[in-house]
């Protein structure tokens, strides 16, 4: 199964770059620009992977973490920034992140974060 990956940013530019090179791992990619749109977009997409930027207009990463979690959407949840300081990496745990993706994400890290997330489905599938 080709895990699928919702990519949130509201730089045009990463999101056709992270969805090529999601593509490039085999997985099957959504974009959107829009904090506020992201959360109906998860619902009808299921995604089993979502990036979010953190730093976005209107609403920030942080906001759309809870929301998400809120919700109970069933997908894994990392948080792409710039920033790598420990206080954003407490504040990406205290909103409900699952993990932390510094930019420009290094291929390898994405690689490894798929490999990572196909275990997990191909192990559900089992049970």
């Amino acid at each position: 199964m080709n895990p699928r990956v919702l990519i949130v940013d509201d730089c045009e530019d990463t999101l056709v770059t992270s969805a090529a090179l999601l593509r490039m791992l085999d997985c099957e990619t959504h974009t959107c620009p829009d904090a506020n749109a992201c959360i109906a977009l998860a619902w009808d997409f299921l995604p089993h992977l979502i990036l979010l930027d953190l730093a976005m207009p209107f609403q920030d990463g942080y906001s759309v973490a809870r929301q998400i979690r809120a919700a109970h959407l069933q997908s894994e949840l990392i948080a792409v920034t710039g920033f790598c300081d420990q206080a954003t990496r407490l504040r990406c745990h205290e909103a409900g992140f699952d993990g932390f993706l510094v930019k420009p994400t290094p291929m390898e890290d994405l690689r490894r974060l798929i490999s990572k997330v196909r275990c997990r489905l191909e192990a559900s599938a089992l049970v």
